[in-house]
């Protein structure tokens, strides 16, 4: 008996001996008031691989996808899908599925790579005519995407040569612009739309260049209609100005369209005030410079000193038509309204004719402007990795291996440091590919594209697996994702905005 109970008040004390070691007041205490055993250290001081795997994975799918782009069946299936709907109205933004929106824009990336190839190829499978289709369902979103594909099919010289050769893309191309011409259900004219009124202009310098357009009939209307409509989005946007002033160019070179023009008011004032921007016609001077404005270095001031060039030809080749007339029928009234100071002051001058296109180098935006959204790119993308960091560095797990403040600092560098990295390398690709101050030319070949791609997915994310190791600065990433979806919402809204206040 006494046996037992020396044995069970030895099993008690044990037991309580057991109970004190396993408290709290027993257990190791750090900074953050956690317990880290040697174990979970070596997990925490364990380095990052996964943009290692990530960029050969993203580099593999690229190249892959580049394999598939070769196939014309594949691309023929992406291009039906901008096919009209069931709908009596068409494809709409309202009443399409899920499956079209996507497969639309699948369609709509593919016309956006700048791959001549690519592009030959899915001219060759009738992606002219879907898009086409898809202009005249007069729903303004489903009109600025098929714009967008179009402008960005007809891009390059191999194929313009193609359209060129086509008389049935010019007259599917042409008789998808009246729509662009009348309001939408919403009451909403499509070009009061400035990406859609660029993007309109475009395809209407295009169209003049075709050899059909100098012997097609009964299209004075489109044009003098195209250009009053476009007339009143002029004031805001120098580039639509330069395509609008190369259509009046080229619509003053055909008798019939220029007799219309020469009746619309609106046209000629503009012609006028282009003509005349920023100087005053003078003619000894004009002369001197072979009646074509001096070159300039600036792209904006050459976008101005182009569209000047296409305006005075206009108004030479309206004198003309108009010296040619007959207004005998006309009375002393009529004949003072019809009349216009520029016949006498243009008839006589020996303009050479201006280029069917604008220059590339006319229709680039301005070192200003890409200066000013790198840095806000950059901006972005460090205020998001300082909101990133100060969130992300406040859970007990950051906070037991550096305090918060650095962790703010460390993410705003790394975000900060990888948005200048991928900036810096779009100006050495730009520059490489391209000549001074002129647009980079389309890739020739799928494969040359997908494989300087991937190189870039590379080179990306193994600068990426340098910043976010756990010594350095782990929430990179996290902060400049949040800026950049925070710098594209804002571009979004910013859009709205202004479309809101220029309608």
């Amino acid at each position: 008996m006494r046996v037992a109970l020396m044995r069970r008040y030895t099993f008690a004390i044990s037991q309580r001996a057991w109970k004190r070691v396993g408290s709290p007041a027993f257990r190791p205490r750090y900074c953050s008031g956690r317990t880290h055993s040697g174990f979970d250290l070596a997990v925490v001081d364990e380095p990052v691989m996964w943009p290692l795997y990530a960029g050969g994975v993203l580099a593999f799918g690229v190249m892959t996808a580049g394999i598939f782009a070769k196939r014309d069946r594949l691309l023929a299936r992406a291009q039906a899908y901008v096919d009209a709907g069931p709908t009596v109205g068409g494809l709409t933004s309202e009443t399409a599925s899920f499956q079209q929106i996507g497969g639309l824009m699948l369609a709509f990336s593919l016309t956006q790579v700048p791959v001549e190839e690519l592009k030959l190829k899915m001219l060759a499978c009738g992606a002219l005519e879907h898009w086409t289709k898809l202009v005249g369902c007069f729903d303004l979103d489903m009109q600025q995407i098929a714009l967008g594909a179009l402008t960005a099919l007809l891009e390059g010289e191999a194929t313009l040569r193609m359209f060129r050769k086509q008389s049935s893309w010019y007259e599917a191309l042409e008789q998808a612009m009246p729509s662009l011409l009348h309001s939408s259900p919403e009451g909403m004219s499509p070009l009061s739309d400035p990406e859609i009124l660029r993007d309109t202009l475009k395809l209407g310098c295009i169209l003049a260049t075709h050899p059909l357009y100098a012997h097609k009939q009964g299209d004075a209307w489109l044009w003098d209609k195209l250009l009053e409509q476009a007339s009143f989005g002029l004031d805001w946007d120098t580039s639509a100005a330069l395509y609008w002033g190369c259509i009046a160019s080229a619509a003053s070179d055909k008798p019939v369209v220029a007799s219309q023009i020469l009746s619309n008011p609106v046209i000629k004032r503009w012609l006028v005030h282009l003509a005349d921007a920023e100087e005053r016609f003078d003619a000894s001077s004009f002369f001197d410079s072979g009646g074509l404005s001096a070159p300039t270095t600036s792209s904006v001031d050459q976008r101005e000193s182009v569209t000047r060039d296409y305006a005075r030809a206009a108004l030479h080749r309206l004198a003309q038509v108009a010296e040619l007339q007959d207004t005998t029928s006309m009375s002393e009234e009529e004949l003072q309204e019809w009349e216009e100071p520029f016949f006498h002051e243009y008839l006589h001058c020996d303009i050479p004719s201006p280029p069917p296109l604008p220059p590339p180098e006319a229709c680039l935006i301005s070192s200003e402007e890409i200066l000013i959204d790198q840095i806000s790119a950059v901006s972005a993308c460090t205020l998001g990795g300082v909101l990133w960091g100060a969130v992300r560095g406040s859970f007990r797990s950051a906070r037991a291996r550096r305090s918060v403040g650095r962790s703010v600092l460390m993410t705003a560098a790394g975000a900060c440091c990888f948005e200048t990295l991928l900036q810096c390398k779009a100006i050495l690709r730009d520059r490489f590919r391209s000549s001074s101050g002129s647009p980079p030319p389309l890739h020739k070949s799928i494969f040359s594209f997908t494989s300087l791609t991937a190189l870039e997915l590379i080179v990306s994310c193994q600068f990426l697996w340098l910043l976010i190791q756990p010594s350095r600065a782990p929430f990179t990433f996290g902060g400049w994702l949040s800026g950049r979806v925070a710098s594209t919402i804002w571009d979004l809204i910013d859009l709205e905005v202004e479309y809101g206040e220029l309608d």
